[in-house]
């Protein structure tokens, strides 16, 4: 399993700003830990668990209001990658910006 640190694909730091300032202060550690549980998969209480390891290493990084916005996110957002795999994340995992013609 490898881990692209705590990368989030651009049309959501787009949608969730939060998220932006969260990859640039996080400790990458944390997002390779919560990439790893994501990889494995597991029942709906693991993803919590994840879940909220991941928030209180955003907490411990960035505070309060950004580790729940963080949070917020991939409880939002993440679901879909839950057990898909080994995550590759970040820019990978989403298509392109497709400009209108």
């Amino acid at each position: 399993m490898k881990s692209d640190g705590c990368s989030v694909p651009a049309p959501l730091k787009r949608l969730v700003p939060a998220l932006r300032d969260f990859c640039e202060r996080c400790d990458a550690t944390v997002c390779a830990v919560h990439d790893a549980a994501y990889g494995a998969g597991g029942s709906s209480a693991d993803r919590i668990v994840a879940d909220f390891a991941l928030f209180q290493g955003a907490r411990a990084a960035c505070g309060d209001t950004l580790a729940a916005e963080v949070f917020d996110a991939v409880r939002n957002f993440g679901s879909t990658h839950w057990g898909a795999g080994p995550w590759h994340g970040g820019e990978r995992a989403w298509p392109e910006d497709v400009q209108a013609p």
